[in-house]
């Protein structure tokens, strides 16, 4: 089984930004269209029509995304939080609170003098998955995913120790 827990959530992500160019889109054309001209005055004036309108309509969806936009995360964890509890989730709650405290974490000396610094999570009979970073970051970048992993995987995340030798000359 492969965690889909990244591919997860940069589509949740991507829809996140999808509805919120429609919230804005909707608001905008709501706003166009709640302006009106006074032939008789010569000057534009705002006029909203709130109403059983099509204009009411646009302006209650365009509210209702960019409300779930800015705020559907914490209604999503809550609503999710009761199904998660009920099933007595005993595994995913076997890494500490701070996830960068590590079950086992060891050292390997490499041939050229570095050192590689390995944090071990979850059985360590269950299938591995070794978790690397990319040269700017470090193996913090996997502590969303730790949690996930425990429960049916063994997680090894690499990093430099950055202990390199001193090399002088002369």
């Amino acid at each position: 089984m492969i965690p889909t827990s990244i591919i997860r959530v940069w589509f949740l992500g991507l829809f996140s930004w999808i509805l919120l160019g429609l919230g804005i889109y909707l608001s905008h054309k709501w706003y166009q269209r709640a302006w009106s001209y006074d032939f008789n005055l010569h000057r534009s004036y705002f006029d909203p029509h709130i109403g059983n309108n099509h204009e009411t309509l646009l302006l209650a969806v365009a509210v209702g995304l960019l409300f779930l936009v800015l705020a559907g995360g914490l209604l999503v964890r809550g609503i999710l939080s009761f199904f998660t509890k009920t099933k007595g989730s005993a595994d995913r709650d076997a890494l500490p609170k701070q996830s960068r405290e590590a079950t086992t974490v060891s050292r390997l000396g490499r041939p050229d003098g570095s050192e590689l610094r390995v944090e071990c999570y979850g059985r360590e009979d269950a299938p591995p998955i070794i978790l690397t970073h990319g040269w700017a970051a470090n193996s913090a970048e996997w502590d969303y995913l730790k949690k996930e992993l425990v429960g049916g995987f063994s997680a090894y995340c690499l990093g430099f120790a950055w202990t390199w030798p001193v090399h002088t000359t002369g």
